[in-house]
Protein backbone atom coordinates (compact mmCIF):
# COMPACT_ATOMS: atom_id res chain seq x y z
CA UNK A 1 0.00 0.00 0.00
CA UNK A 2 1.52 3.27 -1.13
CA UNK A 3 -0.32 5.43 0.68
CA UNK A 4 -3.40 5.20 3.09
CA UNK A 5 -7.13 6.54 2.13
CA UNK A 6 -10.29 7.08 3.76
CA UNK A 7 -13.10 4.47 3.11
CA UNK A 8 -16.30 4.89 3.93
CA UNK A 9 -19.39 2.44 4.36
CA UNK A 10 -22.70 2.15 2.33
CA UNK A 11 -24.84 -1.16 2.52
CA UNK A 12 -26.00 -0.24 -0.82
CA UNK A 13 -23.30 -0.74 -2.77
CA UNK A 14 -23.36 -4.64 -1.82
CA UNK A 15 -27.52 -4.79 -1.35
CA UNK A 16 -29.87 -6.86 -4.42
CA UNK A 17 -31.73 -4.79 -6.33
CA UNK A 18 -35.41 -5.92 -4.69
CA UNK A 19 -38.25 -7.04 -7.05
CA UNK A 20 -39.99 -3.97 -5.92
CA UNK A 21 -37.50 -1.40 -6.76
CA UNK A 22 -37.27 -2.84 -10.28
CA UNK A 23 -40.85 -2.20 -10.33
CA UNK A 24 -41.00 1.41 -9.34
CA UNK A 25 -38.24 1.87 -11.43
CA UNK A 26 -39.96 0.35 -14.68
CA UNK A 27 -43.29 1.14 -14.08
CA UNK A 28 -43.65 4.51 -11.87
CA UNK A 29 -43.81 8.15 -13.69
CA UNK A 30 -40.65 10.03 -13.30
CA UNK A 31 -39.66 7.53 -9.73
CA UNK A 32 -36.24 6.47 -12.50
CA UNK A 33 -35.54 10.21 -12.66
CA UNK A 34 -35.82 10.53 -9.12
CA UNK A 35 -33.86 7.39 -8.64
CA UNK A 36 -31.13 8.91 -10.60
CA UNK A 37 -31.31 12.61 -8.64
CA UNK A 38 -31.19 11.16 -4.80
CA UNK A 39 -27.59 8.99 -6.28
CA UNK A 40 -25.78 12.43 -7.74
CA UNK A 41 -26.88 14.49 -4.52
CA UNK A 42 -25.65 11.92 -2.13
CA UNK A 43 -22.40 11.00 -3.75
CA UNK A 44 -22.15 14.59 -5.58
CA UNK A 45 -23.13 18.05 -5.24
CA UNK A 46 -24.69 17.08 -1.54
CA UNK A 47 -21.04 16.28 -0.16
CA UNK A 48 -20.17 19.69 -1.46
CA UNK A 49 -19.62 20.87 1.53
CA UNK A 50 -17.10 18.26 2.78
CA UNK A 51 -14.55 20.17 0.93
CA UNK A 52 -15.40 24.01 1.72
CA UNK A 53 -13.52 25.18 4.57
CA UNK A 54 -14.37 26.64 7.52
CA UNK A 55 -12.23 29.75 8.08
CA UNK A 56 -12.71 29.55 12.04
CA UNK A 57 -11.53 25.86 11.78
CA UNK A 58 -8.37 25.00 13.93
CA UNK A 59 -5.54 25.18 10.84
CA UNK A 60 -4.08 22.41 12.34
CA UNK A 61 -6.74 20.37 12.85
CA UNK A 62 -7.14 16.75 10.44
CA UNK A 63 -10.52 18.31 8.52
CA UNK A 64 -11.82 21.21 7.85
CA UNK A 65 -15.09 22.10 8.87
CA UNK A 66 -17.25 20.44 11.34
CA UNK A 67 -19.42 18.85 8.44
CA UNK A 68 -15.99 17.58 7.13
CA UNK A 69 -15.53 16.50 10.90
CA UNK A 70 -18.67 14.28 11.03
CA UNK A 71 -17.60 12.50 7.78
CA UNK A 72 -14.21 11.73 9.75
CA UNK A 73 -15.89 10.08 12.65
CA UNK A 74 -18.20 8.33 10.43
CA UNK A 75 -15.11 6.92 8.49
CA UNK A 76 -13.57 6.62 12.00
CA UNK A 77 -15.96 4.65 13.80
CA UNK A 78 -16.39 2.15 10.42
CA UNK A 79 -12.53 1.73 10.58
CA UNK A 80 -12.25 0.93 14.42
CA UNK A 81 -15.38 -1.31 14.68
CA UNK A 82 -13.76 -3.66 11.69
CA UNK A 83 -10.58 -3.59 13.33
CA UNK A 84 -10.79 -3.81 17.03
CA UNK A 85 -8.75 -6.84 17.39
CA UNK A 86 -6.62 -5.60 14.69
CA UNK A 87 -4.44 -2.91 16.01
CA UNK A 88 -1.31 -3.50 14.00
CA UNK A 89 -3.47 -2.95 10.52
CA UNK A 90 -6.09 -0.39 12.21
CA UNK A 91 -2.07 2.01 12.64
CA UNK A 92 -1.61 1.04 8.96
CA UNK A 93 -5.04 1.97 7.79
CA UNK A 94 -5.49 5.18 9.63
CA UNK A 95 -4.90 8.48 7.14
CA UNK A 96 -3.78 11.49 8.74
CA UNK A 97 -5.12 13.81 5.84
CA UNK A 98 -8.58 15.08 5.66
CA UNK A 99 -11.34 12.88 4.30
CA UNK A 100 -12.35 14.07 1.20
CA UNK A 101 -9.18 15.74 0.26
CA UNK A 102 -8.24 12.73 -2.00
CA UNK A 103 -10.59 10.25 -3.65
CA UNK A 104 -12.59 8.14 -1.02
CA UNK A 105 -13.02 4.47 -1.00
CA UNK A 106 -16.10 2.90 -0.90
CA UNK A 107 -15.86 -0.22 1.70
CA UNK A 108 -17.82 -3.31 -0.28
CA UNK A 109 -15.33 -5.80 1.64
CA UNK A 110 -11.82 -4.72 1.24
CA UNK A 111 -11.74 -4.29 4.49
CA UNK A 112 -12.66 -7.66 5.63
CA UNK A 113 -10.40 -9.22 2.49
CA UNK A 114 -7.31 -7.83 4.67
CA UNK A 115 -8.18 -9.50 8.02
CA UNK A 116 -8.10 -13.06 5.97
CA UNK A 117 -5.13 -15.23 6.89
CA UNK A 118 -3.45 -15.58 3.61
CA UNK A 119 -3.62 -11.46 3.05
CA UNK A 120 -0.56 -9.66 4.22
CA UNK A 121 -0.94 -5.66 4.14
CA UNK A 122 2.43 -4.26 3.36
CA UNK A 123 3.11 -0.97 3.79
CA UNK A 124 7.22 -0.81 2.94
CA UNK A 125 9.17 0.17 -0.69
CA UNK A 126 9.59 -2.90 -3.49
CA UNK A 127 13.88 -2.85 -4.06
CA UNK A 128 13.36 -5.42 -7.04
CA UNK A 129 11.55 -7.25 -8.80
CA UNK A 130 12.80 -10.84 -9.23
CA UNK A 131 12.40 -14.06 -10.49
CA UNK A 132 10.39 -15.59 -7.98
CA UNK A 133 8.53 -12.21 -6.80
CA UNK A 134 9.85 -9.29 -5.10
CA UNK A 135 12.58 -7.92 -3.25
CA UNK A 136 11.46 -5.29 -0.61
CA UNK A 137 13.68 -2.49 0.71
CA UNK A 138 14.30 -3.79 4.13
CA UNK A 139 15.97 -6.96 2.02
CA UNK A 140 12.87 -9.94 1.98
CA UNK A 141 11.96 -11.84 -0.72
CA UNK A 142 8.66 -12.81 -1.19
CA UNK A 143 7.44 -15.70 -3.88
CA UNK A 144 4.56 -14.67 -5.96
CA UNK A 145 2.56 -16.18 -8.59
CA UNK A 146 1.31 -13.33 -11.06
CA UNK A 147 2.03 -9.36 -9.98
CA UNK A 148 -0.39 -6.97 -10.92
CA UNK A 149 0.77 -3.48 -11.54
CA UNK A 150 -0.89 -0.57 -10.86
CA UNK A 151 0.75 2.27 -12.54
CA UNK A 152 -1.45 5.34 -11.38
CA UNK A 153 -1.94 8.66 -13.36
CA UNK A 154 0.02 11.29 -15.41
CA UNK A 155 -3.17 14.01 -15.22
CA UNK A 156 -1.08 16.88 -15.47
CA UNK A 157 0.48 15.35 -19.07
CA UNK A 158 -3.13 16.93 -20.59
CA UNK A 159 -1.41 16.65 -23.83
CA UNK A 160 0.07 13.34 -23.97
CA UNK A 161 2.23 13.23 -26.86
CA UNK A 162 0.16 15.71 -28.98
CA UNK A 163 2.15 18.63 -29.89
CA UNK A 164 -0.52 21.76 -30.22
CA UNK A 165 0.44 25.06 -31.82
CA UNK A 166 -0.85 27.74 -31.80
CA UNK A 167 -1.27 31.75 -32.98
CA UNK A 168 2.60 32.91 -34.41
CA UNK A 169 3.80 29.40 -33.76
CA UNK A 170 3.10 29.29 -30.04
CA UNK A 171 3.75 26.14 -28.38
CA UNK A 172 0.83 24.69 -25.66
CA UNK A 173 3.42 22.94 -24.55
CA UNK A 174 5.70 25.26 -23.60
CA UNK A 175 3.21 27.40 -22.23
CA UNK A 176 1.50 24.81 -19.67
CA UNK A 177 5.34 23.36 -19.01
CA UNK A 178 5.46 19.47 -17.32
CA UNK A 179 2.51 20.17 -15.31
CA UNK A 180 1.27 23.05 -15.12
CA UNK A 181 -2.04 23.21 -17.35
CA UNK A 182 -4.59 26.27 -17.49
CA UNK A 183 -7.77 26.70 -19.65
CA UNK A 184 -11.44 28.64 -19.48
CA UNK A 185 -13.77 26.18 -17.81
CA UNK A 186 -11.51 23.70 -18.60
CA UNK A 187 -12.38 23.80 -22.24
CA UNK A 188 -10.68 26.56 -24.13
CA UNK A 189 -7.07 28.47 -24.27
CA UNK A 190 -6.29 31.77 -24.87
CA UNK A 191 -4.04 31.88 -27.99
CA UNK A 192 -5.12 28.44 -29.67
CA UNK A 193 -8.56 29.12 -31.73
CA UNK A 194 -10.67 26.18 -32.49
CA UNK A 195 -8.74 24.09 -29.86
CA UNK A 196 -11.45 22.30 -26.99
CA UNK A 197 -11.11 19.64 -24.21
CA UNK A 198 -12.84 17.95 -21.85
CA UNK A 199 -11.96 17.63 -18.46
CA UNK A 200 -9.22 20.33 -18.97
CA UNK A 201 -7.49 21.83 -16.10
CA UNK A 202 -9.79 22.67 -13.16
CA UNK A 203 -13.10 21.36 -13.85
CA UNK A 204 -12.90 17.55 -12.63
CA UNK A 205 -15.55 17.26 -10.14
CA UNK A 206 -13.51 15.94 -7.30
CA UNK A 207 -15.92 16.59 -4.67
CA UNK A 208 -17.82 13.47 -5.39
CA UNK A 209 -18.73 11.92 -8.38
CA UNK A 210 -20.10 13.34 -12.06
CA UNK A 211 -17.35 12.58 -14.56
CA UNK A 212 -20.50 12.13 -17.03
CA UNK A 213 -22.02 15.47 -16.26
CA UNK A 214 -18.63 17.20 -16.58
CA UNK A 215 -18.27 15.47 -19.92
CA UNK A 216 -21.59 16.00 -21.02
CA UNK A 217 -21.73 19.77 -20.26
CA UNK A 218 -18.07 20.79 -21.40
CA UNK A 219 -19.24 18.75 -25.05
CA UNK A 220 -22.97 20.96 -25.26
CA UNK A 221 -20.92 23.55 -24.32
CA UNK A 222 -18.04 23.04 -27.36
CA UNK A 223 -21.41 22.39 -29.91
CA UNK A 224 -23.01 26.01 -28.42
CA UNK A 225 -19.68 27.56 -28.97
CA UNK A 226 -18.83 26.28 -32.96
CA UNK A 227 -22.91 26.68 -33.84
CA UNK A 228 -22.11 30.31 -32.93
CA UNK A 229 -19.07 30.88 -35.05
CA UNK A 230 -20.21 29.34 -38.14
CA UNK A 231 -23.89 31.46 -37.53
CA UNK A 232 -21.58 34.60 -37.55
CA UNK A 233 -19.69 33.58 -40.41
CA UNK A 234 -16.07 33.39 -38.84
CA UNK A 235 -13.86 30.71 -38.88
CA UNK A 236 -11.96 30.87 -35.48
CA UNK A 237 -13.37 31.10 -31.94
CA UNK A 238 -11.08 31.39 -29.18
CA UNK A 239 -11.27 32.66 -25.34
CA UNK A 240 -9.88 36.79 -24.77
CA UNK A 241 -6.74 37.07 -23.09
CA UNK A 242 -8.43 39.51 -19.84
CA UNK A 243 -11.28 36.83 -19.85
CA UNK A 244 -8.55 33.41 -19.72
CA UNK A 245 -6.44 35.27 -17.04
CA UNK A 246 -9.26 36.64 -15.04
CA UNK A 247 -11.24 33.30 -14.90
CA UNK A 248 -7.41 31.74 -13.75
CA UNK A 249 -6.92 34.39 -11.20
CA UNK A 250 -10.49 33.63 -9.63
CA UNK A 251 -9.88 29.59 -9.68
CA UNK A 252 -6.48 30.44 -7.81
CA UNK A 253 -8.08 32.51 -5.21
CA UNK A 254 -11.37 30.56 -4.98
CA UNK A 255 -9.04 27.09 -4.30
CA UNK A 256 -7.34 28.79 -0.92
CA UNK A 257 -11.13 27.94 0.18
CA UNK A 258 -11.48 24.53 -0.44
CA UNK A 259 -9.78 21.04 1.11
CA UNK A 260 -7.19 20.45 -1.35
CA UNK A 261 -4.86 23.02 -0.05
CA UNK A 262 -5.15 21.64 3.57
CA UNK A 263 -1.44 21.12 4.22
CA UNK A 264 -1.50 17.39 4.19
CA UNK A 265 -3.98 17.16 1.14
CA UNK A 266 -1.25 16.56 -0.92
CA UNK A 267 -2.75 13.95 -4.68
CA UNK A 268 -2.70 13.70 -8.20
CA UNK A 269 -4.95 16.77 -7.79
CA UNK A 270 -1.90 18.70 -7.35
CA UNK A 271 0.92 19.38 -9.62
CA UNK A 272 5.01 19.85 -8.35
CA UNK A 273 4.57 23.15 -7.37
CA UNK A 274 1.71 22.12 -5.22
CA UNK A 275 -1.07 23.99 -7.60
CA UNK A 276 -4.28 22.58 -7.90
CA UNK A 277 -4.12 22.03 -11.74
CA UNK A 278 -7.12 19.03 -11.73
CA UNK A 279 -10.33 20.44 -9.63
CA UNK A 280 -13.46 22.02 -10.23
CA UNK A 281 -13.53 24.31 -6.97
CA UNK A 282 -17.63 24.83 -6.94
CA UNK A 283 -20.64 22.61 -7.43
CA UNK A 284 -21.30 20.28 -10.33
CA UNK A 285 -24.63 22.44 -11.37
CA UNK A 286 -22.54 25.64 -11.21
CA UNK A 287 -20.30 24.00 -14.08
CA UNK A 288 -23.80 22.85 -16.04
CA UNK A 289 -25.39 26.35 -15.69
CA UNK A 290 -21.78 28.19 -16.81
CA UNK A 291 -21.81 25.96 -19.94
CA UNK A 292 -25.85 26.65 -20.98
CA UNK A 293 -23.88 28.68 -24.05
CA UNK A 294 -20.69 30.91 -24.16
CA UNK A 295 -20.82 34.26 -22.71
CA UNK A 296 -20.00 36.55 -25.77
CA UNK A 297 -18.34 38.85 -24.29
CA UNK A 298 -15.53 36.53 -23.19
CA UNK A 299 -14.73 35.44 -26.76
CA UNK A 300 -13.24 36.56 -30.20
CA UNK A 301 -14.65 35.61 -33.59
CA UNK A 302 -12.31 35.61 -36.00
Amino acid sequence: MRSRHWAIYNPEIMSEVSPGMKFALRYIPHFREWFRFRIYWFAADGLFPNVLKDPDWPKDSPSVSAVNEGMRQYAMSHLHAKFADRPDLLEKLTPDFPIFSKRIILDGGWFDALKRDNVTLEEGRIAEITPGGVRMADGREMAFDVLICATGFDVANMLGSLEVIGRDGRSLRDDWGQDDPRAYLGVTVAGYPNYFLTVGPNSAPNHAAGQNLVSEAQIHYIIECLDWMIASDKKAIEPRREAFDAWNRQIDARMQDMIWTHPKANSYYNNSKGRVFLSWPYRLVDLWNQTRAPDKDKFELN
